[in-house]
């Protein structure tokens, strides 16, 4: 880098949602901007999450977040294990929840709390921290200045909210302060909504009226279920309720977590009191609201738990009102459906984003985006936090709309490095996995995903052969209800082992994947397709 002033390097959250985490480089001094996880689209039989790739990352000296989502600090654990003397700068309600996180797994670290008012260096570099708006609380853009040349804007999730009663507005006033001066300007932005229809994001608030109207239409219990993050949401409905004296109580581990957190930082304001568990007492008023965390209807979720009966203490009834205050994140509609068709069955009254004002976005409408690159004026724009279509919309709308500025379209752990002359280089690197990660932290090698798969797919056979030739069987996922089936696969092998046996000289080795074979051959006559038979010499 000696040759170069700075390099801008994605590790995730490009060509992606999720798994957010920039390196920001000048010499010797290297910034990581957020460090999310992924959750998959596809079903990975069991894993937790997916996490950057960090091989080849070395001697990071700061890690600074921009907001307490998990695509942006669900990593964070993964990433001291290399980098336990980082420094880790972070807004307080981000902080809290990393403490938190960190504290389930007897692990802490001091971290340094920033405001809206705050600016630091890193080195050489400049540090500004940017208040925006988005669907949690103290969110933030960093700006990075570099001496005089380079003026560096990233801001992965952001919406643009001049009319939100529950924090300051996006702060152009200090960016453009900030950012005067610079010989270079260049901007990294959200590329989220680029194809919604929705041009400007509404605001949070315009929202609260409708959410009113169909709370006190209603004379049964009503169930809200949205992101446990997303703390203005609750407020609002914190204030409907206050406003109307109805009972609310806050279901689900995620939800008191956060309301918890957001309680201890004045981020949420009890206007009326938020209950964790329904009481004799309040059982006894007849209509109630139940905010429930599970918004994307995981089966162990608040939301399923009780929309499908299975709680052993909150049970819908015909007539009650579910209000899906929230969007499907890609991949979740099927399980949302599910959801939504169980309720309908119980005659449960549904209100989603279809058919009712109930949800805002936390990301910038195209109108949105205008306003921040006529604001900000960048030289060279970098589209993030989106899928690879996403950014290429982004680029078409910056053509279409931008003809001075000079856009650019990076993959995950490619670089845009400004050489001395403020020249600029494109740098494409081959694309590297995520890390796949299970149980307590583990990583999961990718081709155990296949063998998943086939184990969910197909079944299972074991085939025990004894020293004295005998077999003993067993089976999972195979459908086998009278027993003939493990009667015919047990007859088969026995006479194959004869058979082999009346040979000489064949190892067990080779026997064993015969039987094997022959299995899955039967199998295959009898059900039409091979499940994975594993074979014991006992």
């Amino acid at each position: 880098m000696k040759s170069n002033l700075l390099q801008v390097k994605p590790l995730g959250g490009v060509g992606q949602i999720g798994s957010n985490m920039t390196l920001i480089q000048h010499n010797k001094v290297k910034i990581i901007v957020d460090c999310g996880i992924l959750f998959p689209y596809e079903d990975f039989y069991g894993i937790n999450y997916l996490i950057p790739d960090m091989d080849g990352l070395t001697d990071v000296t700061d890690l600074v977040i921009t907001h307490g989502h998990e695509d942006h600090i669900g990593a964070i654990s993964h990433f001291l294990e290399s980098f336990p003397k980082v420094k880790i700068h972070a807004p307080l309600f981000a902080a809290k929840l990393i403490h938190r996180k960190l504290a389930l797994l007897k692990k802490d670290k001091d971290i340094l709390i920033y405001k809206s008012n705050s600016t630091f260096k890193i080195g050489e570099i400049k540090v500004d921290p940017i208040k925006v708006n988005h669907s949690i609380p103290d969110t933030y853009g960093i700006h990075f200045g570099l001496m005089n040349k380079i003026s560096l804007f990233l801001v992965s999730d952001f919406k643009i909210d001049h009319l939100t009663p529950y924090e300051q507005s996006f702060d152009f006033k200090k960016l453009n302060r900030v950012s005067k001066g610079f010989a270079k300007k260049v901007l990294l932005a959200d590329s989220t909504n680029i194809l919604s229809n929705e041009t400007k994001t509404p605001s949070e608030i315009e929202i609260k009226a409708s959410l009113e109207e169909i709370i006190i239409s209603q004379s049964q219990n009503v169930f809200v279920t949205t992101f446990s993050s997303n703390i203005h949401r609750i407020q609002t409905l914190v204030n409907i309720c206050a406003d109307h004296k109805i009972p609310i109580i806050a279901i689900g581990r995620s939800m008191k977590s956060y309301i918890e957190t957001a309680i201890e930082t004045n981020h949420l304001t009890e206007t009326r009191k938020i209950n964790f568990e329904l009481s004799p007492d309040i059982s006894k008023s007849k209509r109630k609201l139940f905010i429930l965390s599970g918004c994307q209807a995981d089966f162990r979720s608040a939301l399923r738990r009780i929309i499908s009966g299975d709680d052993k203490y909150i049970t819908p009834k015909f007539g009650d009102t579910l209000i899906m205050s929230s969007k499907a994140i890609p991949g979740n509609e099927k399980k949302i459906g599910v959801v939504l068709n169980m309720a309908s069955e119980q005659g449960i009254n549904l209100f989603t984003a279809h058919n009712a004002k109930v949800h805002v976005s936390g990301h910038p409408g195209k109108e949105d985006l205008r306003e921040l690159y006529e604001k900000f004026q960048p030289n060279i724009a970098i589209p993030i936090h989106g899928e690879t279509y996403f950014i290429k919309e982004h680029q078409r709308f910056i053509a279409k709309n931008f003809k001075a500025i000079e856009s650019h379209a990076l993959l995950n752990h490619s670089s845009l490095i400004f050489r001395q002359d403020l020249s600029i280089h494109i740098k494409q690197c081959d694309k590297k996995d995520p890390i796949i990660i299970h149980g307590k932290g583990i990583e999961l090698p990718k081709t155990i995903i296949s063998e998943r798969r086939k184990l969910a797919t197909l079944g299972q056979v074991f085939i025990s052969i004894t020293k004295k030739k005998n077999i003993q069987l067993s089976i999972i996922g195979l459908p086998d209800l009278d027993g003939t089936l493990l009667q015919e696969i047990q007859n088969h092998c026995l006479t194959y082992v004869d058979i082999l046996n009346q040979r000489k000289g064949h190892s067990k080795a080779y026997i064993s994947e015969e039987i094997r074979i022959c299995t899955r051959n039967l199998l295959a006559q009898k059900l039409g397709y091979k499940p994975v038979v594993t074979i014991h010499n006992l």
